[in-house]
C-alpha cells in the first residue's frame, strides 16, 4: 500500500513522462497529449485545421520538414483554447492562408518557423499572452501581399519577437497586444513597417526598409514607449520625439514620430525623391483617447512627392500655417483632432489635400488653395462648430466635401470640377457666398441634411449630364427644414428647396426645384426649365403632399423617392433624354393623374419598389418603355396612353396588379410582363404593336386575368419560357364592352381578317359561338383541343345601325350595297342611346370608295365617343353633322366637348390627345333636353364639291409630332366620279410658319416636306386648281408637342367624331364643376 510520500513520488514520475512523452506524426493530426510531437516526413495537407493543439506542455518539432497548405488551406498550425507551455520550431509551412492562428494560451515559443507562399496572415495571435517569436520568416506568395506579416489583436499582451525577417506585408507587424518589444528583426517591402495601437510598445535595434506609405502607423494615437537604433528608408534613422523640443531648418531622418506635447516643426523642404526619406515624413501621436498631447506647431513647410505629407492623430491645438504640399497622396491627414487653425496651405497634385479622417470640434480652416488635385478638403465624418472660409480649388474633382454640425461654410470658389461641393452629415449650418463654375457632374451634392440655410450661391453645369443640386436619401440620411436664398444657376434661374409648408411657384421659370421632406402639403403651379441639368425636379421623404399644376422642361431625370400617401396631379414634363421622364423609388400609395410626357426618356414612368401606386388618365409617348415596374405590387394603371415606345408597359417582379381602360398602340411591344402573378388587365386597346403582349413566364406562380381588351396586330400574344395558364375571359356581365357590345366576357382577337370579325354569333349577342386558342391562334374545342391559354367568350361585332331617307335600315355595314346608296340625306350612324351622328349634307356612299368595301372597320362608336375614319371614307370628308351625346346637359357646352384630329379606336387615346371644341373652332348651336347633348361639329381635313376632291394627311398621322423634325404632307386631288389622280394641277401649302409653297407632283399625289420649330396643334392648308376641274381648299391638324389635357370627370367622358383626316369630340367635365 502507498503512503502520502509514495503518492507523491508516482505524480511526479507520472508527470515526468508526459513531459518526455515521445510522438511522431506524418499527416495532419489533434495533438492531444503532451509531450514532444516530431514530424517525419513532409506532407500536403488534407484539412483546414491541419494540427490542433488539444493539450498543454507540447513541443511540435517540425524536424525540417514542410507542411504544404496546397494553397487552399486556413491553418496549418492552431489552438484555440488556454492551453499553456507551447513550443513549435524548426520547420517550413508553406501555401497558407495562415501558418499559426492561437486564439488564446500563453507561454509560446515560436522558433526557427519559415512561412513562405503565405495568403493572408503569416503568425495571427488573437488573445494569448507570452509570446515569443525568434529566428523566423515570413514571406508571402510571389506576386501577392500578406495583411499582416504578424498581427496581435487587443486581448493578448506581452509579444516578443527577436531576429524575425517579413516581407511582402500590407503590414509588417500590426500589434493591438501591450508590452510588445521587438528587437533585431528586418521589415521590408512592406506598406506599413509597424501599427501598434496599445502603451506600451518598443522597437530596438530593427530596420524598416522600402516601406510605401510609412515605417510607423500607430492606431488610435497610442504613441510607442520606445524607438531606439531603428532606420527607415534608405537606412537614415526614424526619429522620435517624446519631449518637447524644436525641429527647425534640417530634418537628419527617414521618418519623425512625434509623441510629446508644446513642438514646434518649421523651416522644412522635404522632398520624397530623395532616397531617404519616408513615404509619411512626419507622424503625430496624441497619445490616446485621454490624455491628448497639446500644443503642436508647423510652419514654413514645403513638403513634395511623398506619400503623406504629415499624419496627425489624436491630437488637441494644431495650428499649421504657411505651407506647401505637391505631388501627394495626402497633403494633411488628420484623425480626431480637436481645436485647431489651418490657414493658408497650397495642396498642388494631390490625391487628398486635407483629408479629416474624423473633424471633432473648434478647427477654423482658411485660406486654401487646391490645383490639379483629385480631393480638396474631404471630411468624412462630422463634427462640430468648425468653420471654412476661403477656399479655392481649380481643376480639382471634388474640392470640398464638407461634414458637420452647427458648422460655417464660405466664400467658396472652384474653377471646373467633377462635383464642386458635397454635403453629408450636414446638420443645422450655414453655407454662404459660393461659386461653381463649370461642373461635369455635380454643381453641389446634398445628402443627410437637416436645418440648414443656403444663402448667395451660383452654380453651373456643362451638360445635361449634370446636376446643379444633387439631392440624395443614402442609408443614413435624412432630409427636414431649410432654406434655399439668392441660390442661382449661371443663368440667372432660381434653384428652390422647399420644405415643409405649402407653396406656390407662381408658374417662375425655375432651374431646379427641390422638395425636401415636404409632410402634410400642397405645392402647386411649378415651371422648371433647364438644359444642363440631370435632375431639375426633385421629392424627397414627402407624406401626405399633393403637387399639382407642374410643368417640367429638360433634364435627364425627374426623381421622386422615399414618398408615401401623395399625389402628383397635372404634370407635363417634356425632352428629358436620361434614365427617367419620371422615376418613383421606395415611395408607396403614390398617385400619378393627368401626367403627360410627349416625349419619354429611356423610362417614361418607372416604379421601382413602390407599392399601391396609382397611375390615371395620363399619356406617355415615345420613349423606350413607356411605364416600367419592377418590384412593385399592387398597383394600377388606368385610363391611359401608353404608345409609340419599345415596350409600352413593362412589369418585372409585380403582383396583384390592374391594367384598365388604356391604350397601348404603336409598340414593339404593347406590354410585357416577366414574373408577373395576379394581374388584371381590362378594357384595354393593344393594337398596330409588332407583339400585342408579352408574357414572359419565369417565375410566374399565379394566373393572371386578361378580359375585355381588343387586340389587332400580327401577333397578339407571344409566350416564352414555360407557358403558365392564364385567365382570357370573365363571367359575362351585362355591360358595354371594349366593342360596343351589351357583354363583357372575352377579348376582340384580330389578326387579318381577324377571328373576332370572323366567327359564327349565331344567336347575335355579340360573343363567338366558338373558343379561341390563344396559344395557337385560332378556334378550338373546349375540352378537346383547348391550350391552358383559351378565350372561352371571345367578342364579336355588335352591328351598328344607321337610318337612310327613305327609312330603311340595314344591321350590318358589311351587308349594305353602297353602289345604289347616292346622295343619302339624314345619313345617320347610331349606337342605341349612346351616341348619334346624323350628317346635315347628303352624302354618297357609292362613291367612298371603301376600303375592304367594310364601312365598320372605320367607324367607332362608344357611349359618348364616337370616330369616323373620313382618310379613308371620301364621301363623309369636309361633312357638317349634328352630335348627340346622352349625358348630362351641365356638360353640353364648348368647354366640355373635346376635339382633335386623327382616327381613334379609344376614347382614352382621343382624351389624351383633344382640346376644347369651342377653343378649336370645331362645335357650335349645342342644345340639350332631357339629358340629350345635341351640337353641330364642322368636320376639316379635306374638301369636296363639284367634279373633284380634295383630302390631305401627313405622315404623323396617329403619333405625336416631334419640333425640327421633317414630316410630309400629302394631297390626294382626284376626279369625284372615278378617283382618278389629277396631273399637271397647281396645289399649294401654308404652314403657320410659312408658305404658301408649291407642292410636288408625284406618280400619286402631290406632297411637300416641313419642320415646325415650336410645339402645339398647328392647322395647315392645302389650295389645288386645275383648269379642267373645281378649285378646291382643306386644312387639317398636326400636333407637335401635345399640349395639356384638361382635367376630366370619371363619370362624363362623353366622346368624339373623328373628322375629315379624323377628328373627335369628346364630352368632359368642366373645371369648375369639380
Amino acid at each position: 500500500m502507498l503512503n502520502k510520500r509514495g503518492i507523491v513520488l508516482l505524480c511526479v514520475l507520472l508527470s515526468v513522462y508526459a513531459v518526455f512523452a515521445q510522438y511522431t506524426f506524418s499527416s495532419c493530426t489533434d495533438i492531444n497529449q503532451s509531450g514532444t510531437w516530431t514530424l517525419n516526413q513532409s506532407f500536403l495537407a488534407d484539412s483546414n485545421d491541419c494540427i490542433d493543439i488539444q493539450s498543454s506542455n507540447v513541443t511540435i518539432e517540425l524536424n525540417g520538414k514542410i507542411i504544404d497548405g496546397n494553397g487552399s488551406r486556413l491553418y496549418a498550425i492552431s489552438m484555440t483554447s488556454a492551453y499553456e507551455n507551447i513550443t513549435v520550431q524548426n520547420g517550413y509551412l508553406v501555401n497558407y492562408s495562415n501558418a499559426l492562428r492561437f486564439d488564446l494560451g500563453s507561454d509560446i515559443v515560436i522558433d526557427n518557423i519559415n512561412v513562405s507562399n503565405g495568403r493572408s496572415r503569416g503568425f495571427y495571435f488573437n488573445n494569448p499572452d507570452d509570446v515569443l517569436i525568434r529566428d523566423c520568416s515570413l514571406e508571402p506568395r510571389q506576386g501577392s501581399t500578406f495583411s499582416d506579416g504578424i498581427y496581435g489583436s487587443s486581448g493578448c499582451s506581452n509579444i516578443v519577437i527577436d531576429n524575425t525577417y517579413i516581407t511582402g506585408a500590407d503590414t509588417g507587424i500590426s500589434i493591438a497586444c501591450g508590452g510588445t518589444n521587438i528587437t533585431n528583426s528586418r521589415i521590408e517591402n512592406v506598406r506599413v513597417g509597424f501599427r501598434g495601437n496599445i502603451y506600451p510598445s518598443r522597437i530596438i535595434n530593427t530596420v524598416i526598409e522600402n516601406a510605401s506609405n510609412a515605417e510607423f502607423a500607430m492606431s488610435n494615437g497610442r504613441c510607442p514607449a520606445e524607438i531606439t537604433n531603428v532606420t527607415g528608408r534608405g537606412g537614415a534613422p526614424v526619429g522620435f520625439l517624446n519631449y518637447s523640443a524644436t525641429i527647425s531648418d534640417s530634418f537628419p531622418y527617414s521618418q519623425l514620430v512625434i509623441c510629446a506635447s508644446d513642438v514646434l516643426v518649421e523651416n522644412l523642404t522635404l522632398d520624397g525623391t530623395s532616397e531617404n526619406l519616408s513615404r509619411t515624413p512626419i507622424t503625430v501621436f496624441g497619445g490616446g483617447s485621454a490624455p491628448r498631447n497639446t500644443n503642436l506647431t508647423l510652419r514654413n513647410l514645403e513638403i513634395r512627392n511623398v506619400h503623406q505629407g504629415m499624419y496627425l492623430e489624436y491630437f488637441n491645438e494644431i495650428f499649421i500655417y504657411d505651407s506647401l504640399f505637391e505631388n501627394v497622396d495626402y497633403g494633411l491627414h488628420i484623425d480626431e483632432g480637436d481645436i485647431g487653425v489651418i490657414d493658408n496651405i497650397t495642396f498642388n497634385n494631390a490625391s487628398r489635400g486635407l483629408l479629416f479622417t474624423w473633424l471633432e470640434s473648434d478647427f477654423n480652416v482658411s485660406n486654401l488653395l487646391f490645383n490639379n488635385s483629385i480631393y480638396g478638403l474631404d471630411i468624412s465624418n462630422a463634427g462640430t462648430r468648425n468653420n471654412f472660409e476661403n477656399l479655392t480649388a481649380y481643376s480639382t474633382s471634388v474640392p470640398f466635401g464638407i461634414a458637420g454640425n452647427r458648422v460655417s461654410v464660405k466664400n467658396l470658389l472652384a474653377f471646373s470640377p467633377s462635383t464642386g461641393l458635397y454635403l453629408r452629415y450636414f446638420q443645422q449650418s450655414n453655407l454662404s457666398n459660393v461659386t461653381i463654375v463649370n461642373a461635369t457632374n455635380r454643381a453641389m451634392r446634398i445628402e443627410t441634411y437637416v436645418n440648414n440655410t443656403y444663402e448667395d450661391i451660383n452654380l453651373s453645369c456643362t451638360s445635361s449630364n449634370c446636376y446643379l443640386v444633387y439631392a440624395e436619401i443614402n442609408y443614413f440620411g435624412y432630409c427636414e427644414g431649410g432654406s434655399f436664398e439668392n441660390v442661382y444657376e449661371s443663368g440667372g434661374k432660381k434653384i428652390k428647396m422647399v420644405s415643409n409648408q405649402s407653396s406656390d411657384g407662381g408658374n417662375e421659370e425655375l432651374a431646379q426645384v427641390l422638395f425636401c421632406g415636404p409632410v402634410n402639403a400642397t405645392h402647386s403651379n411649378y415651371r422648371v426649365n433647364s438644359t444642363n441639368n440631370y435632375r431639375p425636379f426633385w421629392v424627397g421623404l414627402g407624406d401626405n403632399v399633393t403637387f399639382h399644376n407642374i410643368s417640367i422642361d429638360g433634364g435627364r431625370e425627374i426623381r421622386i423617392e422615399d414618398t408615401v400617401d401623395s399625389l402628383f396631379d397635372g404634370v407635363d414634363v417634356y425632352h428629358v433624354v436620361g434614365s427617367n421622364s419620371i422615376l418613383l423609388r421606395n415611395s408607396d400609395r403614390t398617385t400619378l393623374n393627368d401626367i403627360h410626357i410627349p416625349d419619354g426618356a429611356t423610362y417614361g414612368i418607372h416604379l421601382d419598389s413602390s407599392d399601391e401606386v396609382i397611375v390615371n388618365n395620363s399619356a406617355v409617348y415615345l420613349a423606350t418603355y413607356g411605364l416600367q415596374a419592377s418590384n412593385s405590387q399592387n398597383f394600377t394603371v388606368q385610363s391611359s396612353d401608353f404608345s409609340n415606345h419599345t415596350i409600352g408597359i413593362f412589369a418585372q417582379s409585380v403582383g396583384n396588379i390592374a391594367i384598365w381602360d388604356s391604350n397601348m398602340s404603336h409598340n414593339q411591344y404593347g406590354l410585357q410582363f416577366q414574373s408577373a402573378n395576379n394581374a388584371e388587365l381590362a378594357g384595354n386597346r393593344f393594337t398596330d404593336n409588332v407583339v400585342g403582349v408579352s408574357l414572359i413566364t419565369s417565375g410566374q406562380t399565379n394566373a393572371n386575368g386578361l378580359f375585355n381588351n381588343y387586340f389587332k396586330q400580327s401577333t397578339n400574344v407571344e409566350f416564352s419560357g414555360t407557358t403558365y395558364a392564364n385567365e382570357w375571359n370573365t363571367t359575362e356581365t351585362s355591360a358595354t364592352n371594349i366593342v360596343g357590345g351589351p357583354t363583357i366576357a372575352g377579348n376582340w382577337w384580330e389578326t387579318g381578317s381577324g377571328f373576332s370579325r370572323d366567327c359564327p354569333d349565331d344567336d347575335e349577342d355579340g360573343i363567338c359561338d366558338i373558343a379561341y386558342d390563344v396559344e395557337n391562334e385560332g378556334p378550338c374545342t373546349p375540352g378537346v383541343n383547348c391550350s391552358s391559354n383559351t378565350d372561352f367568350a371571345p367578342l364579336t361585332e355588335y352591328y351598328i345601325s344607321f337610318t337612310q331617307n327613305n327609312g330603311s335600315e340595314a344591321t350590318d355595314l358589311d351587308d349594305y350595297s353602297y353602289t345604289t346608296a347616292q346622295n343619302i340625306s339624314n345619313f345617320t350612324l347610331h349606337q342605341d342611346d349612346k351616341v348619334k351622328v346624323r350628317f346635315t349634307e347628303n352624302v354618297n356612299l357609292s362613291r367612298a370608295n371603301i376600303p375592304d368595301n367594310d364601312l365598320d372597320l372605320h367607324v367607332f362608336l362608344d357611349n359618348g365617343s364616337v370616330s369616323v375614319n373620313t382618310s379613308a371614307v371620301a364621301s363623309l370628308q369636309n361633312k357638317t353633322a349634328q352630335i348627340t351625346f346622352y349625358q348630362d346637359c351641365s356638360l353640353c357646352n364648348g368647354n366640355s366637348i373635346v376635339y382633335a384630329p386623327g382616327f381613334f379606336t379609344s376614347k382614352s387615346e382621343m382624351v389624351a390627345r383633344g382640346q376644347s371644341c369651342g377653343s378649336a373652332g370645331k362645335c357650335s348651336d349645342f342644345s340639350c333636353a332631357a339629358n340629350e347633348c345635341s351640337f353641330l361639329g364642322t368636320l376639316s381635313g379635306f374638301a369636296s364639291g363639284g367634279n373633284a376632291n380634295l383630302s390631305i394627311n401627313d405622315s404623323s398621322e396617329g403619333s405625336v409630332g416631334q419640333e425640327n423634325v421633317n414630316y410630309t404632307f400629302n394631297a390626294f386631288y382626284v376626279n369625284a366620279t372615278s378617283g382618278d389622280f389629277i396631273t399637271g394641277a397647281s396645289c399649294n401649302i401654308t404652314f403657320p410658319n410659312g408658305g404658301p409653297f408649291v407642292m410636288n407632283e408625284t406618280a400619286t399625289h402631290y406632297e411637300y416636306n416641313w419642320s415646325f420649330s415650336s410645339g402645339g396643334v398647328l392647322t395647315w392648308e392645302v389650295t389645288c386648281d386645275h383648269p379642267d376641274y373645281t378649285l378646291l381648299t382643306a386644312n387639317d391638324t398636326i400636333l407637335i408637342k401635345i399640349p395639356p389635357v384638361p382635367e376630366f370627370s370619371t363619370i362624363a367622358l362623353l366622346a368624339a367624331l373623328v373628322i375629315v383626316l379624323g377628328g373627335f369630340f369628346v364630352l368632359r367635365a368642366n373645371k369648375s364643376s369639380e
